[in-house]
C-alpha cells in the first residue's frame, strides 16, 4: 500500500507541523490530553494512503505492469482512485508505500524521475535511485513516525521496467530495516522469467499459488485482472478492481488496459 502523508491526499505536512494546539491557561492537564488525543485520532484517520495492488510479470522481450486505482486513508475510507502507472521515456515504474511527506519535504513522483532522466543506462539510473533513496530515507521514516503513525507506513516499493531494453526489469523495497534491490536478469538474479508483487498480495499469492498455470490457462490480461480482483474481494478498503496494464515490448509501451489513468 502506499501511504500518503499530504495535502489534497498529496502535500499536507506531518503533524507537529499540521496541527498547532493553543490552549488557555486554565486548561486542566487532562484537558489537554484529551485534546492532544482527540487531535492525533483525526490526524491518523486523515493520513492519505495510495492503497495498491501492483504485479510485474516478465519475460524474455516482454513485461506487463498492472495496478489498481484506489485511494484510501488509513482508517479504511475511500478517497477516489488514481493512477499509479507512470510511462516516461526510457521506462515504466509503479510504487506501493510512501508517496509524499511534505514536512521534509519528499516526493517520490519527482525523485524517480529526477533520478532515472539523466540518459544513463538503466542500470545506473538505478544505481542513482538507489542512492538517493538511501540518502534521503533515514529522515524521512522519522518524519512519518512523527506523526503517530507507524514505521510501517513509510515502507516504500518500485517496480521499473526498461523501455530500452523490454525483458530488463527492477525492484527496489526500502522499509526502517535497510534497502533490497533485484534487478533481473543479472548475475544476482538469473531469472528472465518472474512475477514481482507489490502493496497488498497475500491474495494474489495465494491465487497464484492454488493455479501455477494461471499465464497460461487465461491469458496475461484476463490473470492480471483476476488476480487483483481477487485481492480487491479480501482487501476492498485498500484495493479496487479498476486496473490498468502496461505491456512493454521492443516497440515501447502500450497501455493494454487504461483503469484510471486513459
Amino acid at each position: 500500500m502506499t501511504f500518503l502523508p499530504s495535502r489534497y491526499l498529496r502535500r499536507e505536512p506531518g503533524l507537529a507541523s499540521r496541527f498547532v494546539v493553543r490552549r488557555p491557561a486554565y486548561d486542566s492537564g487532562i484537558v489537554q490530553i484529551l485534546r492532544l488525543a482527540a487531535v492525533l485520532a483525526f490526524a491518523l484517520a486523515s493520513l492519505p494512503l495510495h492503497a495498491t495492488t501492483i504485479i510485474m510479470v516478465f519475460m524474455p522481450g516482454r513485461v506487463y505492469i498492472a495496478a489498481d486505482s484506489k485511494l484510501s486513508s488509513v482508517n479504511g475510507e475511500s478517497n477516489g482512485i488514481v493512477c499509479k502507472l507512470h510511462v516516461a521515456d526510457n521506462y515504466v515504474w509503479a510504487s506501493s508505500g510512501l508517496l509524499h511527506e511534505s514536512q521534509r519535504p519528499f516526493d517520490l513522483e519527482q525523485l524517480v524521475p529526477a533520478s532515472m532522466g539523466s540518459g544513463s543506462p538503466f542500470p545506473e539510473s538505478i544505481d542513482n535511485l538507489e542512492a538517493q533513496l538511501r540518502a534521503v530515507y533515514p529522515q524521512l521514516v522519522d518524519d512519518v513516525s512523527a506523526t503517530g503513525a507507524s514505521a510501517e507506513k513509510a515502507q516504500i516499493g518500485i517496480a521499473l521496467a526498461n523501455l530500452q531494453k523490454a525483458g530488463e526489469v527492477s525492484e527496489i523495497y526500502i522499509a526502517r530495516s535497510g534497502l533490497q534491490r533485484r534487478d533481473c536478469p543479472s548475475q544476482s538474479c538469473h531469472e528472465t522469467n518472474g512475477v514481482f508483487t507489490f502493496g497488498e498480495h497475500k491474495a494474489v499469492d495465494a491465487a497464484m499459488a492454488a493455479n501455477r498455470g494461471i499465464w497460461k490457462q487465461m491469458g496475461f490480461v484476463p490473470a492480471l485482472n483476476y488476480l487483483i480482483q481477487q485481492q480487491a474481494q479480501a482487501t476492498p478498503q485498500f484495493v479496487d478492481d479498476n486496473v490498468a496494464i502496461v505491456e512493454i515490448t521492443s516497440a515501447g509501451a502500450q497501455w493494454l488496459q487504461g483503469g484510471a489513468c486513459r
